[in-house]
């Protein structure tokens, strides 16, 4: 029976040549191979709550990671979203000390776990996967200022179809010549991204499917893809 190290190992040489592990050395690998951790958990699983130290670092081989904020009451007020093939969190990287947000799995996910430490020391010696690094936080950094537009857009339904082809243009992955998000995405979670009612949510919807603009089945979302320029 395979230990959870090797499994660990076995997980990442299948990513070896993906993303940031393809700038690595040898020896840079070889030193994340020797610490890094394999998970697999259920969905609902809180992987780390905000405010909690921050001491490892995941990358994402299976499933989506959602991102909490929450009010004293635990209200939530931001949902945020992450799909497979990714590091988080990568804005606290060298910067914070404890988590910035919730972390909560929203579906069955596998995950390779790296200290925290480990990671910096391989970024601070690799000028290339360094550089990529920051060119995703850019990356994000443009993605939190169009939701905060989206968000101060006084007008609802507005709101509600930005945030959908937000959705879209993080994790959908194009298939059958449409762009599908793999993941289930209910309306409730929809009208805490649109800063706005389930009713709102629900009725806009129903128009861009009456429209061909939207397929919304076993809460998947599916924009065909020769309709997306009228969605601008």
């Amino acid at each position: 029976m395979k230990t959870i190290d090797e499994k660990a190992r076995i997980n990442l040489r299948y990513v070896r040549y993906q993303d940031f592990f393809s700038t690595l050395t040898e020896e840079e690998f070889e030193l994340l191979a020797s610490v890094a951790q394999f998970r697999c958990y259920p969905a609902g699983q809180i992987l780390f709550e905000e405010d909690d130290e921050l001491q490892r670092v995941y990358y994402i081989l299976e499933g989506m990671i959602r991102f909490e904020r929450v009010d004293a009451s635990d209200n939530h007020l931001f949902y945020d979203y992450i799909g497979q093939h990714n590091f988080f969190p990568i804005s606290s990287i060298f910067t914070d000390e404890t988590y910035t947000y919730r972390s909560v799995t929203r579906t069955k996910v596998r995950l390779l776990v790296f200290p925290r430490i480990v990671i910096e020391q391989v970024l601070a010696g690799n000028h290339q996967s360094l550089l990529d690094i920051a060119k995703t936080m850019a990356g994000l950094l443009e993605r939190n200022e169009k939701r905060i537009q989206n968000v101060l857009n006084p007008n609802a339904q507005d709101r509600v179809r930005q945030s959908l082809i937000y959705l879209k243009d993080i994790l959908a992955t194009e298939n059958a010549g449409d762009y599908t998000i793999p993941y289930p995405l209910t309306i409730k979670e929809l009208a805490t991204n649109s800063a706005t009612s389930t009713e709102t949510v629900r009725q806009t919807m129903n128009e861009l499917v009456e429209k061909g603009l939207l397929q919304y089945e076993s809460k998947l979302l599916i924009f065909p893809k020769k309709r997306l320029e009228d969605w601008e």
